[in-house]
Parts: structure tokens; sequence; C-alpha cells
């Protein structure tokens, strides 16, 4: 697994957390989901014709988190962000595993 996180300064919290992992089949389940501490809502996503989840929730510390799933061509992502639904799925779409 590869994991980025980028950090907020002036919050002192990860603003931003990149996973990428080599999928050992089409339907791995679901992620580790330890970034959030109370989900509020799931829902079904399309991220460059593959099935995600989005997943809204607050973080231990109270604080609003968004986080999105999906699994293409062998490889699972994650992205978990303190930014608003609309700017993680953008992100989310300007990805593209190796060779697409």
């Amino acid at each position: 697994m590869i994991r980025m996180v980028f950090l907020a300064p002036i919050l002192r919290a990860e603003a931003l957390i990149i996973e990428q992992m080599v999928s050992g089949g089409e339907d791995g389940g679901s992620p580790d989901m330890s970034w959030v501490a109370t989900a509020q809502q799931e829902m079904p996503v399309e991220i460059n014709g593959a099935r995600g989840t989005l997943v809204t929730g607050k973080r231990t510390d109270g604080v609003a988190v968004n986080g999105v799933y999906w699994q293409t061509n062998g490889y699972r992502f994650v992205l978990v962000s303190l930014y608003p639904v609309s700017d993680l799925l953008t992100m989310a779409r300007s990805m593209h595993p190796q060779g697409q």
C-alpha cells in the first residue's frame, strides 16, 4: 500500500489522505475506515466508470471529514479529506491507474 498524507498547518490535521493498493480481486470489500469515527452518510458514486462509495462523517475530534473509495483495474483507491465533497470527487476523478 502507498499512503500519502498532506497536512493543513493551520488546523494541524490531515487535510488529505491518498491511499493506493493492489487489490487481490474484483471485490475487495470495504477499506479500513479508521479515519471516520462516526459515519453520517454512505452513498454510491461513479469514479471514471467504476462504482465507488462516498462516506461523510466526523473524526474523533468532531471535525467533519469526507472520504471516497473505489476499485479499478486491480487497484483500490481511498481518498479522505477535510475539503467539501465536490472537491474530493474532483480529485478522485482526476486519478487514473498507470496505463490508462
